[in-house]
């Protein structure tokens, strides 16, 4: 109010000019990572956001060793300095760093899908409520184990596949700003455009009880001398298969659910304790075959009879089980699944983690492309596994909190339903 006469005066669009920041914590450290920075920028190695702080974090404790603490789990505090978001916009534009990508959206919002999900919530509500006479309810075990409604908080399960690629090069990378040509090298050509599909599942306690399966392309089985001796550098911790299509099929689910899931609950088989399976609305969870058409080749004949008789089989395997399945809409997935609200994000950025991680230890092998594609699904494995046991490790009270948040372990009497939260888009 003072200086309201001057300010008045000047002219029309000016401002006060505000100087750039002079003090910086860590000059050191931010010209060290600038200078990985674009010496991975000329490898054309892609460049994310964990990229930067993971490398700045290094760099860190190179520089101070002493202000590292490293707790029994691993996990890593740094003392006098915070990789906040204000540094990091700070060092991204001290020098010239911007993200070249555009953003992608949802195409339906929770609120179009109101009616469909309340009504898939009701369900759930019924399903685990407690009917005297009706209802399974498996052994009590008393107060210290958690239960929603008539079934165990450790028996209620999701399960989804999603495809996972070869390589992470497609997507957005940093890079200098006024570069007209912003370049990913391959490791291999056509490996950025190879997929498989990884399938997860992952419990309502948290608890680690289903290898992840990976699903490759090839003729079923452990075939010749070659996959055999690849089958045994596999990673113990995961599962894989192999089929014409490379996704998930009817067989596939029952040879998972009988060899898998049949044994991942918290108690002996012999316990009989009920269990909830959530599973989006994909046509080999659906357990409904085609239609008998009219006139049909005795081939399609075969084919239907034999998808018949394992959809059958799957049903009775389900019933034997005491399992009760909750099949998420079509188009809900992304706001109610927990592997897609949660999981499948963390475990694919860890996957990314790790590849960058090789690449930069075996970068004159990655960049040279002498090795197979066998070599790339033994190192898949590995990926795989560190970053499932990984997520269950640092991710626990998020999965108990999420089974929550999509309504999937809310308390049956209604005094948690404010914990009810479907993601936004």
């Amino acid at each position: 109010m003072a200086n309201k006469e001057k300010i008045q005066a000047q002219k029309r669009g000016t401002f006060r000019v505000r100087k750039e920041r002079t003090f910086i914590q860590e000059p050191e450290l931010e010209r060290l990572l600038n200078t990985r920075f674009e010496k991975a920028r000329e490898q054309g190695r892609k460049i994310s956001y964990k990229w930067i702080i993971r490398h700045a974090k290094k760099i860190y404790e190179e520089l101070y060793p002493t202000r590292v603490i490293v707790s029994e789990t691993g996990k890593r505090s740094y003392l006098g300095f915070r990789f906040s978001t204000g540094w990091y916009a700070g060092f991204r534009r001290r020098y010239g760093i911007s993200l070249r990508c555009g953003t992608k959206r949802a195409q339906k919002s929770p609120e179009q899908l109101a009616p469909v999900l309340q009504s898939w919530l009701q369900y759930n509500r019924r399903m685990l409520t407690i009917i005297e006479g009706k209802s399974i309810t498996g052994i009590s075990r008393g107060p210290k184990v958690p239960v929603v409604g008539r079934i165990k908080l450790s028996e209620i399960c999701n399960m989804d596949q999603s495809p996972l690629p070869f390589e992470y090069l497609k997507g957005r990378t940093y890079a200098k700003r006024g570069d007209k040509t912003i370049r990913i090298k391959e490791g291999k050509n056509g490996h950025d455009k190879r997929q498989c599909t990884l399938q997860i599942a992952v419990f309502a306690d948290g608890v680690l009880r289903c290898k992840p399966l990976l699903i490759f392309k090839g003729k079923p089985g452990k075939g010749d001398s070659r996959r055999k001796a690849e089958y045994l550098k596999y990673h113990p911790g995961v599962v894989v298969i192999f089929n014409e299509k490379a996704w998930a099929n009817t067989s596939n689910l029952l040879d998972w659910v009988k060899n898998q899931y049949s044994m991942a609950s918290a108690y002996p088989l012999r316990d009989n304790e009920p269990r909830f399976l959530a599973l989006d609305s994909f046509a080999p969870h659906k357990n409904k075959g085609k239609k008998q058409q009219k006139s049909e080749s005795e081939a399609v004949k075969r084919h239907r009879l034999i998808e018949e008789k394992l959809q059958q089989e799957l049903r009775d395997t389900f019933t034997n089980l005491k399992v009760t399945l909750s099949l998420i809409p079509g188009g809900c997935t992304a706001y109610v699944q927990v592997l897609d609200v949660l999981i499948n994000k963390l475990i694919k950025g860890y996957i990314e983690e790790y590849e960058d991680l090789w690449i930069e230890e075996n970068f004159e092998v990655w960049q040279s492309g002498k090795w197979s594609v066998g070599d790339r699904r033994i190192l898949l494995t590995h990926w795989v596994a560190q970053a499932f046991e990984r997520v269950h490790l640092e991710h626990k009270d998020a999965i108990i909190a999420c089974f929550k948040s999509v309504g999937l372990s809310l308390a049956v009497d209604g005094t948690e339903d404010h914990l009810l939260k479907v993601r936004a888009v």
